[in-house]
């Protein structure tokens, strides 16, 4: 009895994974195919930056779940494209900054903008409450504590 609720727990959680990582790239696909000039990286990217702070690379590699040398050469090409600026940390030489330039964040307002309609076509009460499931989820997961069954 107690081993089937295991077996119906680990299915739901490997179903559960799946569905995630597919939904994210059927996301990212529609996004990317609205964006124009910019990748969903970098729409990612700037979205962490849209407040017009300064970020350290650590917390816009959590925001954007990019590995370190994956974030380095995206923001890279962001610099190159004059859609970010890197800074120099004043305390520790060796921290990198980054900011949205003015040209990134008139590309992250136009393609906000033009990305009302897809969030129309996939919102709802359905979406924000699957939302608010998916929260509570990720919650379980980053607890240290063991995830109840």
């Amino acid at each position: 009895m107690v081993t089937d609720a295991i077996t119906a727990n680990t299915g739901a959680l490997e179903e559960l994974s799946r569905l995630l990582r597919t939904a994210s790239t059927l996301l990212d696909k529609r996004i990317g195919e609205r964006l124009d000039g910019i990748s969903v990286a970098q729409w990612h990217a700037l979205a962490a930056l849209s407040s017009g702070e300064l970020l350290s690379m650590s917390a816009l590699q959590t925001a954007t779940q990019l590995s370190g040398a994956s974030l380095t050469r995206l923001i890279d090409g962001m610099v190159d494209a004059n859609l970010a600026l890197r800074k120099v940390g004043d305390v520790d030489r060796r921290h990198v900054l980054v900011a949205a330039t003015r040209r990134g964040l008139a590309a992250y307002r136009q393609h906000r903008e033009q990305l009302e309609a897809l969030g129309a076509e996939v919102s709802g009460e359905a979406t924000a409450r699957l939302a608010d499931d998916l929260k509570d989820v990720l919650a379980q997961l980053s607890s240290p504590q063991p995830l109840s069954s």
